[in-house]
């Protein structure tokens, strides 16, 4: 079967393009009206839910971590710029939420930490996301890579669920970067793609919003 818009719509794009545009302002609109205090009354089963499954996945895996790496290249930017951005926004939850459908809750909570509800595979997880230092990577540092992102997660339990470790190298016209989040051993394979698929989809939202913030690209 084949479908096809013959006439209507004056602008450019596909039946998907402005589906994605009216989800996206749907979900907003939601979000937005219902508040983080709201989210996280409503979401509680799922975080309690959540939070037993990936403790388990924690005792089992005995101190062993398995990375969930995505590799992304970016045009038109440098990391400096994208990094001085990203900063900007990270009090903006509008702005930190749009990234991603699965972000539920993302805002400072003092200091070097920010809390973040969001989607760890099928589980709506409650995080604590401290950032620290490169003596606290959980991985050996890419000497290829010189700008890095270094912290961990925590649940609500108190329990280490996550290491963060994100670098970045410019290129001649823009930078690479190698996003990694580290996971207890015992998740599912799965489990590991859906967040390598988690990152591609954030990462390129904030770069674009990056770009459009500079002047790089058209809105």
């Amino acid at each position: 079967m084949s479908i096809t818009v013959a006439s209507g719509p004056t602008s450019t794009g596909t039946t998907a393009d402005w589906e994605l545009f009216f989800a996206r302002r749907a979900l907003a609109t939601l979000k937005a009206r219902l508040g983080a205090e709201a989210l996280l009354e409503l979401l509680r089963p799922q975080i309690d839910a959540s939070t037993a499954t990936l403790t388990e996945w924690i005792e089992s895996s005995e101190g062993r971590w398995q990375p969930s790496v995505t590799e992304m290249r970016v045009t038109g930017l440098s990391a400096a710029e994208f990094l001085a951005h990203f900063e900007t926004i990270s009090h903006d939850q509008p702005r930190m939420l749009a990234a991603q459908p699965e972000h539920f809750v993302l805002r400072p909570r003092g200091g070097d930490t920010m809390q973040v509800v969001e989607n760890l595979g099928p589980h709506i997880s409650d995080l604590a996301l401290h950032f620290t230092g490169e003596q606290d990577a959980v991985a050996e540092l890419s000497p290829d890579h010189p700008t890095r992102m270094v912290g961990h997660a925590v649940l609500p339990n108190g329990e280490v669920v996550a290491h963060l470790l994100h670098q970045f190298r410019d290129t001649a016209d823009g930078f690479e970067v190698l996003l990694g989040i580290y996971f207890p051993a015992a998740a599912p394979e799965a489990f590991i793609e859906a967040h390598r698929q988690h990152l591609a989809v954030e990462f390129t939202n904030w770069f674009h919003d990056a770009g459009q913030a500079l002047g790089r690209e058209s809105p």
